[in-house]
């Protein structure tokens, strides 16, 4: 579709930046939960 592989990077760049930030959103919303139901917060080491 397209031929200019610098848009390709373009298009491919944001969406690469857009799911890094919804996976930091949701990382961030999972501590605060972790931290108001009362357990100890360890950066998400260990996976229960």
């Amino acid at each position: 579709m397209y031929e200019n592989p610098n848009v390709l990077l373009a298009l491919a760049g944001e969406r690469h930046r857009e799911m890094r930030r919804t996976a930091n959103r949701r990382h961030l919303a999972l501590r605060v939960a972790r931290a108001m139901r009362g357990d100890r917060d360890d950066g998400g080491a260990t996976r229960r």
